[in-house]
């Protein structure tokens, strides 16, 4: 009930947290480094990585010359790459430490579509070879100092952009207040060690609201600009310049967990107008929940209370609309859970 809880906060709290720039924004040492990268792998930024894998297959031409901007240790870059192997990316970043990272991350996934470079990301332009079919900004817009940096770095765009192509920016949505953050950080970024727990924490404080992304996407004069506002409500936010829509390309989802793909479902259900990639899931991972027409078992050692209450609050929340996304029914020690496939819900 935690998340509904913070879902409804998020809502209809009133705005009392001012944004609180971090004051430091590297990982320093291969420890930090893994705690990040654990998490994007089996934590709960796995979950926001496929989102952002698949509306960008939905957004972006399939092949051509990509920039990812401010790519840090290319834990999420390496999936773009990987579920896009006709683009040839190109990831930059101004720390050594994150370029040396990102490589070995390149080689751990046996990568060749993607090489990495030093650079200022508000001095793109003296060291790139424009124009790019792709530019992404993910999860690195909070580190700016304050929104006249962040202008910087988009005024930057036009000149680098191919005409035609795609910008994608997705970033955190400020939570409304300092109880809100803390509380998010406690259920999402406790798992993975005490330095990546805080330095969630203080990215969330560090955040732009909706509101002032509205007010510097005015002031950076780009064109053409969607910014998705989350229905519901929304920790994060996206925006995006594009002219292509794939909207049958192969999906893509490395969530091997109930929990993880029942939070994939919740974060799609507050972005219901990004579009995603709506085509046969292309990787297939283990099959532990989420299964179309079929029942799956899961024992209540391995299923959260939470999940379960979510799953009665949500089925009728939905069923107003007409919608039956899943049934279940709790025998003993086991819950039975029978999900049928959504499409643009469900990978």
């Amino acid at each position: 009930m935690k998340k509904l809880y913070l879902a409804f906060m998020q809502r209809f709290f009133k705005r009392t947290l001012a944004r609180q720039p971090e004051m430091d924004i590297l990982m320093l040492d291969r420890s930090q480094n893994a705690e990040y990268t654990r998490d994007g792998e089996v934590g709960s930024l796995a979950t926001v990585y496929d989102l952002i894998v698949n509306a960008i297959l939905r957004l972006s031409p399939s092949q051509g010359k990509a920039l990812d901007i401010c790519c840090g240790s290319a834990s999420l870059l390496c999936k773009v790459a990987q579920a896009m192997p006709r683009m040839q990316f190109s990831g930059v970043d101004l720390s050594e430490n994150m370029l040396e990272f990102a490589e070995e991350q390149r080689i751990k996934y046996g990568l060749r579509n993607l090489r990495f470079k030093r650079a200022d990301m508000y001095k793109l332009e003296e060291s790139l070879e424009p124009p790019f079919d792709l530019i992404t900004w993910h999860l690195a817009m909070h580190h700016c100092m304050d929104e006249a940096d962040v202008i910087k770095v988009l005024k930057q765009i036009p000149k680098l952009l191919k005409p035609g192509g795609t910008l994608f920016v997705f970033d955190i949505n400020r939570p409304k207040t300092g109880g809100l953050a803390l509380l998010m950080a406690d259920i999402f970024n406790r798992g993975q060690g005490d330095w990546f727990y805080q330095d969630s924490l203080d990215s969330y404080k560090a955040g732009f609201s909706f509101e002032e992304i509205e007010a510097i996407i005015r002031r950076s004069e780009l064109k053409d600009v969607k910014h998705v506002e989350p229905v519901i409500s929304n920790f994060f936010q996206a925006f995006y310049i594009s002219h292509t829509d794939h909207a049958n390309a192969p999906r893509v989802s490395q969530l091997k967990h109930l929990g993880q793909k029942f939070d994939y479902f919740l974060l799609r259900a507050f972005f219901p107008s990004l579009p995603l990639a709506n085509g046969r899931l292309s990787n297939p991972v283990r099959e532990d929940g989420f299964l179309n027409g079929a029942w799956q078992e899961e024992d209540l050692d391995h299923l959260n209370k939470d999940i379960v209450d979510i799953l009665e609050a949500g089925a009728r929340a939905m069923s107003a609309y007409n919608i039956q996304p899943w049934r279940f029914r709790i025998e003993g020690d086991t819950v039975f859970v029978h999900f049928i496939r959504l499409k643009n819900f469900f990978l």
